[in-house]
């Protein structure tokens, strides 16, 4: 069986961005779509490309940030990189 590549991401979550290892394809997927969401909240002020993440975890019980408000405090103390998704 073929071990799958576990990769470090930027994750932003109700207590912050944090970085995790996730080896799962679909939650890199999951995390990678959730940041295009936040970058279009962010620039558009809409909440729909947020609210079908609503309840969503990845890795080991991470929980995505959805709520406007916060992502608004988030990128107004500059928290918020988008174009650093992956970590080293």
């Amino acid at each position: 069986m073929e071990r799958e590549e576990t990769m470090r991401m930027r994750i932003l979550t109700p207590k912050g961005v944090v970085e995790a290892d996730l080896p799962d394809p679909f939650d890199r997927s999951t995390v990678g779509s959730h940041w295009n969401a936040v970058a279009f909240y962010t620039r558009s002020g809409r909440t729909a490309r947020l609210d079908k993440f609503g309840q969503t975890e990845v890795g080991d019980g991470i929980r995505l940030e959805t709520d406007p408000d916060a992502i608004d405090g988030w990128w107004f103390a500059g928290e918020l990189d988008f174009l650093e998704v992956y970590t080293s």
